[in-house]
């Protein structure tokens, strides 16, 4: 690896007094893929960066940033273990510095970063002929299940009370307790779930059995046009709980007018997906 010319500075972490200049960066360079700004479509990271900036690498050029990585440290919970891995992200350098190598420096400064830090593991998406030589290979698989008005029939037995929540905050201890009962998760303190269940343009919605919340679900929204009729659909982003609950919200939104499907993942090192959701969904694919 050649070595940067002086005129530039890093990689290293950011600084605290440097963190409003970092997000001003990351912002510019990915904020046209949302309408509010990164720190609203990722309000754990970038509503955060001040306490947690030595997770953003940068390289700087006379005192100005012009590449980023961010390493989010991420603990994987699973039946056989936890595991401590890091999220890779906001990859980018300023235009016109780009073909300088300054990717390369910053890539090599995040692999011994996470090797300081115990991360065995990376996880990103991106392209595989860029990170291969740094150690990333494709890995990683999910089952997304799709349900349509078609699948009611198979839902009939599915009626726990199910509303979407307008104040998410109310019961978002609650909902932890749930995510964290899931076998296969990623590990989040209060105050990160908290945070995600406030992203903007998100619905949250809960399935109650009794007085207890049995399952929630955190569902993005789509609109489309389709034969002159408008249609809507959802992604579920995040949901924990029981299956019973689950697929109450997935009847109660299907039954929303003009709804055309709501999908959702499901990890496929379960040992066995549930007939109930092979039965009514309507698609399958393995997401790799």
């Amino acid at each position: 690896m050649t070595v940067l010319a002086r005129k530039f500075e890093g990689p290293r972490g950011a600084r605290i007094g440097e963190a409003g200049q970092v997000f001003r960066f990351v912002n510019r360079m990915f904020g046209f893929y949302t309408r509010f700004g990164l720190d609203a479509e990722y309000p754990w990271i970038y509503k955060r960066i001040a306490r947690f900036p030595d997770q953003h690498r940068v390289i700087l050029h006379r005192g100005e940033v012009v590449s980023h990585i961010g390493v989010y440290p991420l603990e994987f919970v699973t039946p056989g273990g936890r595991v401590l891995a890091g999220g890779i992200g906001a990859v980018c350098t300023a235009e016109k510095f780009q073909g300088k190598g300054l990717m390369t420096h910053l890539l090599g400064d995040v692999v011994k970063h996470m090797g300081k830090r115990g991360m065995p593991l990376s996880i990103l998406w991106g392209n595989k002929f860029r990170y291969h030589r740094f150690g990333w290979e494709p890995a990683g698989s999910r089952f997304a299940f799709g349900f349509v008005p078609g699948s009611l029939p198979a839902l009939k037995g599915f009626r726990l009370p199910v509303m979407r929540i307008a104040f998410p905050d109310r019961v978002s201890g609650e909902l932890h307790s749930l995510q964290k009962g899931m076998p296969f998760r990623i590990n989040r303190d209060a105050e990160t779930f908290r945070l995600m269940l406030g992203r903007v343009g998100r619905e949250v919605w809960t399935a109650r059995n009794g007085r207890h919340i049995a399952a929630y679900a955190v569902a993005k929204r789509y609109k489309w046009g389709k034969k002159g009729k408008r249609r809507s659909g959802w992604w579920m982003e995040d949901w924990a709980g029981s299956l019973e609950g689950l697929l109450s919200i997935v009847r109660a939104m299907l039954f929303r007018p003009g709804a055309d499907n709501v999908k959702c993942h499901w990890p496929n090192v379960r040992s066995r997906i549930p007939g109930h959701v092979i039965e009514a969904s309507d698609s399958w694919s393995n997401d790799i």
